[in-house]
């Protein structure tokens, strides 16, 4: 979990109530920074996150596991990855951490936990000093056999745009930062879709937050004047897309959870 700070009043009456320092939690927010990548973003939206294509939003709660199709090294045993970390939403609804063994090539047992989201996941310890995954590590859940995300061979943590808050904890997005291979041009889009416990229509609709963003052949870095608040029980994720053929981009989110109290 992320640390708590306190942080006293901006001056900014907006970013203030955002950040409850009106008396809805006494300053008490937990700062994180969350990064996707996408090696192939093509002429149709797709998500930021390094699997490609769209996210899987499960609608049940499931246990998650290891996929089968790993390195041998990422083993509990191994000179690679010997156990790493999810983290997400339980059917609580309750934002948790659990480690999983690794198992080499072969399916990983299944969690304790029963999850609705899993939107990190990291390596915790390794064989080798200084190593980490020799393989891409993939997390899929058990029931529907869907990729979530992957941790890609050699970063030690998963690379996904995609942010989900948990009960009693809305979170508010500060800033924005995009990134695009030289000489191309790309179109982000912010999206949320709250209520994501709904799962018999009527549904909440997919919305766009925020105005598209054009980056074109490197970085642009986005404070928002105004901050962009995520409601509990949440998705919020950013989509590219390129005019023609493919293009890499990533991007990071500062964020702060602000927990009711």
């Amino acid at each position: 979990m992320t640390q708590k700070v306190r942080i006293e009043q901006t001056g900014r009456f907006d970013l203030d109530a955002a950040l409850g320092l009106v008396g809805r939690n006494d300053g008490l927010v937990e700062p994180d920074v969350k990064f996707g990548y996408n090696a192939s973003v093509g002429t149709s939206a797709e998500a930021i996150h390094s699997l490609g294509g769209d996210l899987i939003f499960p609608t049940s709660a499931q246990t998650v596991r290891i996929k089968a199709g790993g390195d041998a090294a990422d083993d509990a045993g191994g000179d690679g990855a010997r156990s790493i970390s999810v983290h997400g939403i339980d059917d609580n609804l309750n934002e948790i951490d659990e480690v999983i063994v690794t198992n080499g090539a072969d399916a990983s047992l299944a969690t304790t936990a029963l999850f609705w989201r899993v939107f990190r996941a990291k390596v915790v310890d390794v064989g080798l000093y200084g190593a980490a995954n020799t393989a891409a590590i993939k997390i899929e859940n058990t029931t529907d056999t869907d990729e979530l995300l992957e941790i890609p061979l050699g970063l030690g943590q998963s690379q996904t745009s995609l942010i989900s808050s948990a009960s009693k904890r809305p979170i508010i997005i500060t800033h924005i930062t995009l990134f695009v291979e030289a000489t191309k041009i790309l179109t982000f889009s912010l999206f949320i879709r709250e209520a994501f416990t709904t799962v018999a229509a009527p549904f909440m609709a997919k919305r766009q937050l925020l105005p598209p963003f054009k980056v074109a052949s490197g970085g642009e870095h986005i404070p928002l004047d105004t901050p962009v608040p995520v409601p509990e029980l949440s998705d919020v994720w950013l989509e590219g897309v390129h005019a023609s053929g493919t293009a890499e981009g990533g991007s990071a989110m500062s964020y702060y959870v602000v927990p009711i109290l």
